[in-house]
């Protein structure tokens, strides 16, 4: 027989054996997650919304969020199926 003890709570929802760019673009719309391992160091992700590029590509856009820092990528989906990172460019542009 087993002890009856409760399961250890998880706060990971999706899969750590997947790549970063893939547990990016799998994450709910308006969710947080956060990465002890990313491009970017521990950092937290913002998942946005599902779009489609001037391409024809679906893409998703996402905020990191490291200590003081926040900036906007995107992640666009190849012919292939794999996720591609795309930086994103304007944000840093003056206004």
């Amino acid at each position: 027989r087993e002890p009856l003890a409760p399961a250890p709570a998880v706060s990971e929802p999706t899969p750590t054996s997947l790549p970063f760019n893939e547990q990016v673009a799998a994450l709910p719309e308006g969710s947080t997650q956060y990465f002890a391992e990313s491009p970017f160091g521990p950092a937290a992700i913002e998942a946005g919304p599902l779009y489609l590029s001037g391409l024809g590509n679906e893409c998703r856009s996402a905020r990191v969020t490291r200590e003081t820092m926040s900036h906007k990528f995107a992640l666009c989906k190849e012919e292939n199926g794999r996720w591609r990172f795309i930086p994103t460019i304007f944000e840093s542009m003056p206004r």
